[in-house]
């Protein structure tokens, strides 16, 4: 920091704030940074309890003073390896990742900060894990392209919308480096398709082309097209003919006890009731 006033603490402390979140309790010093009336209305915003150590009595903020002596030790041994910026985050860095045996299961201070260990420079030489993604048989299979394929790419200048080119290298997962007719471009894999048209033609003789385009095999094609199609027509289900008769309407007569539906002569009438029912 360049200087100490309550401004640049109280900036500060909001940049921690946000990568951490809002402590519940800060201790301080008596510094006059951290007893001046702003900082004092800063706490009370953010709802931190303010906590100053005694005067002339360091042990009660014994961490901090412990940590500040270790910091200075730090720039004593690392004094020639360049400005103390760089010694202080190689320290840091240093110190973070080391494993702490009072803590349980010997985290580090960033485990235990983050959860996670943090990458240092020695995890490249650790050998790659190799992750098992999940099979599914339904989902999209995954596109490649070759170097030296010759590819189409979305073009977003001018009229047209495809331009061809050839893979140079592939960046990554699914970016490559594509080699055009005026310069190279960086598409993504969602933005290139096969030029199917320029293999196709590379394998034919010219004699072979003309036949393809001429009248007499455009119709064949036509027709022999067509004929698939209408081969592959769902044929509509035949349903069984019969006659319908229709349905009897009742009769009121409020001189009968009950009433016998005949269906096969399609009439109602009051005779015996054989195998009929009562409405």
């Amino acid at each position: 920091m360049p200087n100490t006033t309550s401004e640049s603490t109280i900036r500060r402390l909001s940049g921690l704030f946000a990568c951490f979140g809002v402590p519940e309790i800060l201790v301080t010093d008596n510094g006059t940074q951290f007893m001046s009336s702003a900082f004092k209305r800063f706490c009370n915003e953010n709802g931190i309890l303010h906590l100053q150590s005694p005067p002339y009595h360091p042990q009660s903020n014994g961490q901090a003073e412990r940590f500040v002596d270790t910091i200075k030790r730090a720039l004593v041994k690392g004094g020639g390896e360049g400005v103390p910026e760089q010694v202080i985050n190689k320290f840091l860095m240093s110190y973070r990742v080391t494993p702490n045996p009072a803590v349980p299961e010997g985290k580090s201070p960033a485990e235990c900060m983050f959860g996670r260990k943090i990458r240092t420079v020695f995890n490249s030489m650790l050998p790659p894990r190799k992750t098992n993604k999940p099979t599914n048989e339904n989902r999209k299979v995954n596109r490649s392209f070759q170097v030296g394929e010759k590819v189409l790419v979305r073009s977003y200048q001018g009229n047209k919308k495809w331009e061809p080119g050839v893979i140079e290298r592939r960046i990554g997962n699914v970016l490559y480096l594509v080699r055009k007719d005026v310069g190279k471009c960086i598409r993504h894999i969602n933005q290139m398709q096969r030029n199917d048209s320029t293999v196709v033609t590379e394998n034919r003789l010219p004699f072979q082309l003309l036949v393809d385009s001429s009248p007499k095999n455009h119709h064949e094609r036509k027709y022999r097209k067509d004929k698939r199609r209408r081969e592959k027509a769902v044929q509509p289900s035949r349903v069984m003919e019969r006659k319908r008769n229709a349905t009897p309407k009742l009769q009121v007569d409020p001189r009968k006890k009950s009433y016998t539906t005949d269906f096969k002569g399609g009439r109602c009438d009051d005779g015996p009731p054989v195998n009929s029912r009562k409405l």
